[in-house]
């Protein structure tokens, strides 16, 4: 059995076991989390007059959250959208670079100056020039970002669009600040399932080398392997 499958099957059986619920494992998206908080503050609001109005203002503040979160995940899917266009159309390596580093710069610390340093002056001046969000924001679109479906579909383009055509042309410094990142700044649980699911190569094109994919898949199982054990 080659190696990289041996560590999936491992890390994939360990989760199965170790996993709370039924038997296998479930992430409770904040959505989800909110919802419980929700019903168990409805259960306590046993008062009426100003106890029941708190409750009731408690609730609305809960319910806003959860739409400004949705908002966001479709405000972040649609970005992945315009990356996978712009991958797609791409002729050069430095227009992948650029088109990651877009929405990599919402998410993530990225050191754009690096990335840059390395990119044609085209491309260093779109990189240099895209707004970086303040932390607090960065953090709200991460978290959106990882519980809805923007990194399902946005692992697939990294492995099955990037990798397969573009990474090994990509300097060291873009793959570590625009590519690398997407898969190791997110959870163990929400990279291993993305890894999972994309494992088969089901659905992808002939033109696409599945060497390279799967040997990016096996480069994050061996790096997310070690919060399993």
């Amino acid at each position: 059995m080659p190696y990289s499958l041996q560590i999936l099957n491992a890390l994939w059986i360990h989760q199965i076991i170790n996993a709370p619920g039924e038997g296998k494992h479930t992430r409770v998206p904040l959505s989800r989390r909110d919802e419980s908080k929700e019903e168990e503050e409805g259960v306590a609001c046993v008062g009426v007059g100003m106890e029941g109005e708190e409750e009731h203002g408690g609730n609305g503040k809960m319910r806003g959250r959860r739409s400004k979160e949705d908002k966001l995940q479709t405000l972040l899917l649609d970005k992945v959208g315009e990356v996978a266009s712009a991958v797609g159309a791409a002729h050069r390596v430095d227009d992948v670079v650029c088109a990651l580093h877009s929405l990599a710069v919402l998410l993530f610390p990225v050191d754009s100056v690096l990335v840059a340093g390395c990119l044609d002056e085209r491309c260093r001046s779109q990189v240099l020039g895209v707004g970086v969000s303040i932390e607090v924001e960065r953090d709200e679109c991460r978290r959106a970002f990882y519980q809805g479906a923007a990194f399902p579909t946005m692992a697939r383009i990294l492995l099955y669009n990037v990798a397969s055509n573009w990474l090994a042309c990509f300097p060291s410094s873009a793959q570590t600040q625009v590519y690398d990142l997407f898969f190791l700044k997110g959870s163990a649980a929400d990279t291993l399932q993305a890894l999972i699911f994309n494992f088969t190569g089901n659905g992808c094109g002939d033109d696409v080398d599945l060497d390279a994919v799967f040997s990016n898949i096996e480069r994050y199982l061996l790096s997310i392997e070690p919060h399993f054990s």
